[in-house]
Order: C-alpha cells, then structure tokens, then sequence
C-alpha cells in the first residue's frame, strides 16, 4: 500500500473506514432490535402475572368459602378486563376456549377463541394451547406466541406477540400482548 499514491491510501482508508462503521451500525441495529423484543416480553410476562396473582386472590376467596366460584370469576374477569396500557389489554378463556374476558373487545365476552384464524391462516387457540402446554422462563403453563392481528379500532394488521399462561384452578388461559411492527 505504500507505492500507491497518498491520494489512493486516502480513499482505500475511507472505504475500509466506511466499511467498518457500516458494519457496526447493523450490529447495533441487530442489537438493540433483539433489546427490544426481550424487554416487550419482560412486559408482557410482568402484566400476565399480575393478572394471574389477581386470579388468584378471587381463587382464595372462593377456596375460603365467601364468595361462590360464579361471582369470585365475575369479579376476576371485571377487573382484569379494566387493566389496560396504551394498546396492551388482558383476554381470558375458559377450558371450553370461550371467552371469559377481553379489555380491548367486550362482545367477544362469551363467544369461542377457537376457530379463530389469523390473516396467515394460524388457528390462534391451537397455537395458545400448545404455548401453555409447555413452559417459559421456569414458569409452567406459559409461552409466548406470535400472530398478525387487527389494532383495535383499525382495518390494519400487524404482527403481535402475546404471552400466554393456564391458570389451572379455573381452567382459565390468560394472555396479553403487544404489537411488534
């Protein structure tokens, strides 16, 4: 390299430069991408288990004796289906795949998840069962599964990614997810 002339060694160097800091940039890009995914999952997963721990505590009062299991559900489903954040919502189905609760879609309340395609042809109750059938983090009954779906109040669909747990005393499948377009 040193018999080229100074002004060669100039634009080798700015191209090997480049080069470098191009590559680099995809890295970090890459990066911060997978950053992103892990910290929507962390979401995901800290929302659902707040919501199974709510389960929970109608569970124990109805496992107590003061609240008949109809109406500590009925409870349950209230106030998980209040919990909202930004376009995040809870949805619920019992063992029988209909719907006990939906933040973002009351009419679905009562109406079956199975049967239910995406825009890709993935059947969305198979995909959650087989999610809960397995395990995430340690955490039995638990998964994440990825779908493309409607934003709420729009035509447009984007790909989303949703975490899935059983709650096994009632047979109920939580999950809540996000849009991850």
């Amino acid at each position: 390299m040193t018999q080229l002339p100074l002004r060669s060694q100039f634009k080798f160097a700015t191209v090997v430069l480049l080069a470098t800091v191009a590559v680099l940039m995809v890295v970090l890009f890459l990066h911060s991408r997978s950053n992103l995914l892990d910290q929507r999952e962390e979401l995901l997963h800290e929302q659902v288990e707040i919501a199974a721990g709510i389960l929970e505590h109608y569970q124990a009062e109805e496992a107590a004796g003061r609240l008949p299991r109809a109406e500590a559900q009925a409870r349950a489903a209230t106030a998980l289906s209040a919990m909202k954040h930004e376009n995040a919502y809870l949805f619920g189905y019992d063992g029988d795949g209909i719907y006990v609760l939906h933040g973002a879609n009351h009419d679905l309340i009562g109406k079956p998840i199975k049967g239910t395609r995406d825009v890709t042809g993935l059947d969305l109750y198979a995909a959650m069962e087989k999610a809960v059938a397995g395990s995430v983090n340690g955490i039995e009954h638990a998964g994440f599964v990825e779908y493309v779906w409607k934003r709420p109040g729009s035509e447009l669909t984007e790909p989303k990614l949703s975490y899935i747990k059983r709650f096994v005393p009632w047979n109920w499948t939580l999950g809540s997810g996000q849009y991850v377009g």
